[in-house]
């Protein structure tokens, strides 16, 4: 096994609660270099998380976009390989840019939760994957930079939701996007406004960039 992978393995055996909570589909790429890991980390292990991560070699990096406190940029460089996975201490998802809901309280994760067999890494179950991947594209959608990026990364986004469809055991049908937003609109942790500024920042700099 890979050095940098053995986070995973001092994790589970230190019992710190943590999930891949989206993009489960990608955890082999994860592995071989091609892809970023989201995870999660129980409110009561971020210290030792972030001590497991260092005594891996972990290096902590930041985004050339946004960077939040709340979620960090961590690389481990092995060989030919880098892995690079985000850790989030706080569930800050939503709009790509501003990161507008804070759904750390809408439900109990770590209770939803699977054991992957074939990576040995805990994954949030799928029931609850397909929820967040309809909350998360109802929020894109609202902005026109959202719904671009969407329309940019189609094949990307086909791709998770056959992959947790494919392992759903219920096949819910959610509600729509507008009562689907209304649920979660208690957890909105920056207005539309801010959100909109951040976008015209992050596309002023990516100008300017350019």
């Amino acid at each position: 096994m890979k050095y940098g992978i053995n986070i995973f393995e001092d994790l589970n055996n230190e019992k710190i609660q943590y999930i891949v909570w989206k993009n489960t589909n990608l955890i082999g790429k994860f592995f071989n270099g091609q892809e970023n890991l989201d995870i999660y980390i129980h409110k009561d292990n971020h210290d030792r998380f972030k001590f497991l991560l260092k005594k891996n070699n972990w290096i902590e990096v930041k985004s050339t976009s946004n960077n939040y406190n709340e979620i960090k940029h961590y690389l481990s460089f092995d060989y030919n390989t880098i892995l690079h996975i985000y850790d989030y201490y706080k569930f800050f998802t939503g709009n790509s840019i501003s990161k507008n809901y804070d759904l750390s309280n809408f439900i109990n994760y770590f209770q939803n939760k699977n054991f992957d067999k074939k990576y040995k890494i805990w994954i949030l179950n799928h029931d609850i994957q397909l929820l967040l991947f309809n909350i998360r594209l109802a929020i894109k959608k609202k902005s026109l930079l959202g719904r671009y990026l969407i329309s940019r990364e189609k094949n990307y986004y086909n791709e998770e939701i056959s992959y947790i469809l494919s392992n759903t055991k219920f096949k819910k049908k959610y509600k729509n996007e507008n009562e689907l937003l209304k649920s979660i609109k208690k957890f909105k942790r920056v207005s539309s406004f801010q959100t909109f500024l951040s976008e015209i920042l992050f596309l002023k700099n990516i100008f300017f960039q350019k």
